[in-house]
C-alpha cells in the first residue's frame, strides 16, 4: 500500500526542470508518431507503407509514454520539502 501512495505522491509532486523538458519532448514525440495511426483511421493509409509504419509508430508511442512517465517520477528537492511539510513525505 505504501508503494502506491509513494507512486501517487511522486506523480503529483513538482519535478526538476530537466525532467519537465524531457516529458514535454517525449509527449510531442508520441503525438507525432501517432500520425500514421490517425492517417490509417482516416482512410489515407496509401500515403504510408502499411506494416512498417504501424510497427514503428506503436514502438515509438509506447516508448515515449513510458519515458514521460519515468520523467515524472523524479521529484525536486522543493517538491520533497513541500510534501514533508504537508505530512506526506516522499522517500
Amino acid at each position: 500500500m505504501d508503494f502506491l501512495a509513494q507512486l501517487i505522491r511522486r506523480l503529483l509532486a513538482q519535478t526538476p526542470w530537466f525532467q519537465k523538458v524531457l516529458k514535454v519532448i517525449l509527449i510531442i514525440t508520441a503525438a507525432v508518431a501517432a500520425i500514421p495511426q490517425f492517417l490509417d483511421m482516416a482512410g489515407l493509409a496509401s500515403l504510408i507503407p502499411g506494416s512498417v509504419m504501424d510497427i514503428v509508430s506503436k514502438i515509438v508511442v509506447v516508448s515515449a509514454l513510458v519515458g514521460a512517465f519515468v520523467a515524472q517520477l523524479a521529484v525536486s528537492d522543493e517538491g520533497k520539502k513541500l510534501a514533508s511539510e504537508e505530512g506526506k513525505p516522499i522517500k
